[in-house]
């Protein structure tokens, strides 16, 4: 791809770089930015399909599972993994051939509909509401984010960029950090709790999770312009999904920690 094929995000960064130069597409359909819109729809439709399913399926057996709660969240918690597991498959998989996300991208939207809806209807249980807005606030903060890109306000700049790839590295380290400790019965203090530490710390990571978009919406704009092949319109949209579930997971978060701190 052309060297003006930069992009900030670093998953849309090695589909950008892996696709073939512009000259070997004359003639062929081109990516544009209303063909990814469209195809970002569908794939956040099919987040909807199996996460409105799982959701209401998990607040169900919760409801229904009596004294045996803890039955029903082992097995809510395997569903998730399987969810999990399968959209870490095709996200690695579209990462290495970017080619095959026709079919990866919508297989990876059903898996983590899948995990979401599970987690949000454990979320739902606890804070009747939460997913509501959860929901509303992370399209809210899209559009607002699409406002700022669109007119101008807010461009992937490379510093701008710089600054939000490092950070975003960084809370991946720690939330990697997490898992690891985890497993030894381990955790990081404070960070994850309600207090106002915990609250600060979501709220920095919604922010940073914000402002990835105004990489994705780059990303996209520079492979339209270079005429980046057909198929890359779902691959920018799988990147695009992956900001948008990410957003929603820490608002998701945020509200809990918020909610439990006026217990």
């Amino acid at each position: 791809m052309n060297d003006t094929m930069r992009s900030g995000n670093p998953v849309l960064a090695q589909g950008l770089h892996s696709a073939p130069a512009l000259g070997q597409w004359s003639g062929a359909a081109t990516m544009s930015v209303s063909g990814t819109a469209l195809k970002t729809l569908i794939l956040l439709g099919l987040v909807l399909l199996t996460g409105g399913c799982s959701f209401f399926q998990t607040l169900d057996a919760l409801r229904g599972s009596g004294g045996d709660i803890g039955e029903t969240l082992q097995r809510v918690s395997m569903l998730a993994m399987v969810g999990m597991v399968g959209g870490l498959v095709t996200c690695f998989a579209m990462y290495f051939v970017p080619s095959w996300s026709p079919v990866a991208a919508p297989v990876y939207a059903l898996c983590k509909g899948l995990a979401l809806g599970l987690i949000s209807g454990l979320a739902e249980a606890r804070f009747q509401g939460i997913v509501a807005q959860a929901v509303l606030l992370s399209l809210a903060v899209l559009g607002l984010m699409l406002f700022l890109y669109t007119n101008g306000t807010l461009r992937a700049t490379p510093a701008l960029t710089k600054g939000i790839m490092v950070a975003t590295l960084a809370v991946f380290a720690v939330y990697m950090a997490t898992m690891v400790m985890g497993l030894f019965g381990m955790r990081i203090p404070y960070i994850h709790e309600s207090g106002p530490i915990g609250i600060g710390f979501s709220l920095f990571v919604v922010g940073l999770a914000a402002f990835n978009f105004i990489l994705d919406f780059d990303s996209i704009e520079q492979g339209a312009q270079a005429g980046a092949p057909k198929y890359m319109e779902w691959y920018c949209g799988f990147g695009l999904l992956v900001t948008l579930l990410w957003l929603y997971v820490e608002i998701l978060r945020l509200l809990m920690k918020i909610n439990s701190s006026r217990d």
